[in-house]
């Protein structure tokens, strides 16, 4: 599963916007909440829960045809467990600015 998240969207939620220098390279930490957030929402395909555990994350590289003009990783890949009955998930976040 794979799904696009926007750091405009992550940007709107803040008080204070961070400094061009900071977000240059930071910009992908702004996103994690809303990978949570996200996460939250995906039903379990076996037992309909929404109960997950992040097992492993990793950090990806831009995807040639998104806009992601920082330097820090444009993406996360989640493997995730259901709390409930184990399933595993595998969920991929791209970012966007």
């Amino acid at each position: 599963m794979e799904l696009v998240l926007s750091l405009r969207e992550a940007l709107s939620r803040l008080t204070e916007p961070p400094e061009p220098s900071v977000l240059r390279v930071f910009a992908s930490a702004l996103l994690v909440p809303l990978e949570h957030q996200k996460l939250q929402t995906i039903a379990c395909p076996a037992c309909g829960a929404s109960d997950w555990e992040k097992v492993m994350q990793e950090a990806l590289a831009p995807r040639q045809d998104i806009n992601w003009p920082y330097s820090c990783p444009g993406g996360d890949r989640l493997r995730c467990r259901c709390g409930s009955c184990g399933h595993y998930l595998t969920v991929t976040f791209w970012f966007t600015e």
